[in-house]
């Protein structure tokens, strides 16, 4: 319906998409991708990309600081591998500090026998 609506602001958004698919290969060791969403809500719109496995990455804007902003991306992720840490979804999208990473952490699963002593 978006395409048919607003055919130019609909490829737009899918170059966005992409170039953001293009800098997230050019690393080579980045996890396979599974999905990249266009996000509307954004201010400004935004790409959010899906690794296979379902972790979300929030990208924001696709524009020149893309590459430094994955940069820090992969040291966040290589950290969070390390220390053994499950994320749900990566914020690497904001503009008022591009130096920062945020990240949601996947929820531990809990044990049936959690809390209890048998």
């Amino acid at each position: 319906d978006d395409f048919v609506a607003e055919p130019d602001t609909a490829r737009a958004e899918l170059r966005q998409a992409l170039r953001a698919m293009v800098v997230w290969r050019a690393a080579g060791t980045r996890a396979p991708l599974g999905e990249a969403h266009i996000d509307r809500a954004i201010g400004g719109g935004g790409v959010t990309l899906y690794t296979a496995s379902g972790v979300g990455v929030r990208l924001g804007v696709v524009d020149d600081s893309l590459p430094a902003r994955l940069g820090r991306y992969d040291a966040v992720r290589a950290a969070l591998d390390e220390a053994n840490e499950t994320p749900r979804i990566y914020y690497v999208d904001n503009r008022a500090r591009p130096d920062r990473v945020t990240v949601k952490l996947a929820s531990a699963p809990q044990s049936a026998h959690s809390g209890s002593k048998d």
